[in-house]
């Protein structure tokens, strides 16, 4: 099976999809400390994974055959130390996910030909 990056995927998902899978993973392995040196909030808080705007279809936030927390400790993490990924490398892999969804969070506002950052 082949699988593609899309920035879509990551930006917004259509009803009853979910994003990229690493995400949810983060977010229900990680223990509470590490989520908090993260900065990691809940999934159902990042803007990255609200529903289409008009859409009355909730986010898809777990999936029931889906074990998220399970697949972070037992195919994930393994997978990870299989390809030779060190714990420092690991480490800044969780920051940029987690900077990643931080990115979704930014606002802007638009004042004629300027952009600026508001929050």
């Amino acid at each position: 099976q082949d699988f593609l990056l899309e920035r879509s995927r990551v930006v917004g998902q259509g009803p009853k999809e979910r994003g990229y899978h690493i995400f949810y993973q983060l977010s229900q392995g990680l223990e509470p400390a590490e989520k908090a040196e993260l900065h990691l909030k809940p999934i159902r808080e990042y803007q990255f994974f609200q529903p289409a705007a008009g859409s009355k279809e909730p986010i898809c936030e777990v999936v029931d055959k889906i074990n998220d927390k399970k697949e972070w400790q037992q195919e994930t993490l393994p997978a990870f130390d299989a390809v030779g990924v060190s714990s420092e490398d690991l480490q800044g892999i969780k920051m940029a996910l987690s900077g990643i969804l931080m990115c979704g969070e930014v606002k802007f506002a638009v004042s004629g030909e300027e952009t600026q950052i508001v929050s």
